[in-house]
């Protein structure tokens, strides 16, 4: 190993003066080369969340991310000693020299220090010879640490072992995901980014390791989740976008929006279900208006009322998935809680029809095609009866607002179906949307998404202006744009 050498003082005072620069240049936004990219806004995002005070780095090749980040947090790496050197004088922090390759204990960390740690080891494990070393430190320090970022570079090529001890290894996502579970890591998530901002393609692949204590096991009967669901006119998809639910053992409640087609007798067939609760027509007697401040209010009433854990606010044109594979939604949700959360965002992707060929039934299975939906301001729409009080109607139904509200580090998924065919958006848009929205809630900016149209306007889209929904590829390909907005 080459040792660091000090430069004579004239040399010196240069790389001081060029740190200077590099700082200055750093600092300047417009500069491409010091961009933020995703994984440095994400280990800044959790340590947020996590409300750590501390970031652990297990390598310490990325100054500039050490430099960014000893901003906000206190910096503790282990590193080689010639890497532990040319941090030192860079970056305010405690920096210990350690041989991530040695099978030699860690030096023991303060635990108060751990718990209020986060965890980042950025492209080392393909560099070992033995990667199990340092993921046996991880899994030492995930006794009590809230969450470790991990990254190694990607390899789509299939190899025999997923322990081969060559150095400059590259993984691929099985055989990272067996390596950790081999060594009985809690990965919550694994999928793939872009190493830096002059990547062409997503070459990194990203793990999230939650703490060990967390349990994905024994999930009980009794903990409850109501979705509380509001419809209008949904007759094409009702009876899925309930069943969908009651088949992860989520409770429903229905509000009927005084549907004018066969909407409510189909909700009516789901009376036998244990964990259908009933429907009402809402409001009282029927009015031409729709008026949404009053549904919201009424869900928050009920809310108060349902013996249940959490709650969610639902739409009849959706899908609710869990963001944790293996695990579906009731007990998604069931893990946030043990996490010690109260509230749910999601991110929600926007299907789109590219013909006018779905009349009726299993929407989720015939629409394939989708894009981001555009929600910064978050959609709070999952809570915890706390005993605080809630309201939906702050917000126009975009947030669940309660006093010492924890919103959850990672987003669930919402599949949204809002408009199926050609004949189906004029129906609804024209027909049975825009005239009945009140003036009152539309000065306040509320039903302005279908502002945009007029009669005329064609609503099929073109599949090549859209990305294909794959499951199992959303999953991994979309690691940071389904859990996280930054």
């Amino acid at each position: 190993m080459r040792k660091f050498r000090r430069r004579k003082s004239a040399r010196k005072y240069k790389s001081i003066e060029n740190l200077d620069k590099l700082k200055k240049s750093y600092e300047n936004t417009e500069n491409p080369l010091f961009t933020k990219n995703h994984t440095s806004n994400l280990i800044e995002y959790l340590g947020e969340k996590f409300n750590c005070r501390y970031i652990i780095f297990l390598g310490c090749s990325d100054i500039r991310l050490l430099e960014r980040l000893s901003h906000k947090f206190r910096i503790i790496g282990f590193d080689y000693k010639d890497k532990k050197k040319r941090v030192n004088y860079k970056i305010n922090g405690s920096f210990y020299h350690f041989n991530l390759d040695s099978s030699v204990k860690i030096p023991p960390l303060n635990l108060n220090v751990l718990k209020n740690s986060l965890i980042v080891c950025l492209n080392q494990i393909e560099n070992l010879k033995n990667p199990t070393n340092l993921l046996q430190i991880i899994k030492t320090f995930m006794k009590y640490s809230p969450a470790c970022v991990l990254s190694t570079a990607n390899n789509e090529m299939k190899l025999e072992s997923s322990l081969r001890s060559d150095l400059n290894k590259r993984w691929s996502i099985p055989e990272l995901k067996r390596l950790l579970n081999s060594c009985q890591l809690n990965t919550e998530f694994i999928g793939l980014t872009k190493e830096n901002q002059f990547s062409q393609q997503k070459d990194c692949i990203l793990s999230i390791i939650g703490n060990s204590k967390l349990s994905k096991k024994n999930f009980g009967d009794k903990f409850k989740v109501c979705a509380l669901i509001a419809v209008y006119n949904e007759e094409d998809i009702i009876y899925h976008s309930i069943k969908s639910l009651l088949d992860q053992k989520i409770h429903v409640y229905i509000l009927d929006n005084w549907s004018s087609d066969c909407t409510y007798d189909i909700i009516k067939g789901f009376e036998e279900n244990p964990y259908f609760l009933g429907i009402e027509r809402f409001p009282t007697e029927k009015d031409k208006y729709f008026d949404f401040e009053q549904i919201l209010k009424r869900k928050t009433q009920l809310a108060n009322t349902i013996d249940a854990d959490w709650f969610i606010h639902c739409d009849a044109d959706e899908i609710r998935i869990s963001p944790w594979e293996g695990l579906n939604l009731k007990e998604a949700i069931q893990y946030v809680d043990r996490m010690g959360y109260n509230a749910i965002d999601h991110t929600v992707i926007n299907f789109q029809p590219i013909n006018n060929k779905f009349k009726s039934g299993n929407f989720e299975k015939h629409f394939h095609f989708f894009e981001f939906g555009n929600y910064l301001a978050g959609s709070v729409k999952t809570w915890k009866k706390t005993g605080e009080e809630v309201t939906l109607s702050s917000s126009g139904g975009h947030q669940a607002v309660f006093n010492n509200r924890k919103v959850a580090p990672y987003k669930f998924l919402v599949k949204h179906y809002p408009l199926r065919s050609q004949q189906h958006a004029e129906k609804k848009i024209f027909n049975e949307r825009k005239h009945r929205y009140l003036d009152k809630l539309k000065k306040k900016g509320w039903h302005v998404q279908y502002d945009k149209f007029n009669e005329g306007d064609t609503f099929i889209k073109n599949p090549k202006d859209l990305t294909l929904f794959s499951m199992n590829e959303f999953y991994s390909k979309f690691l940071l744009e389904r859990l996280f907005t930054f």
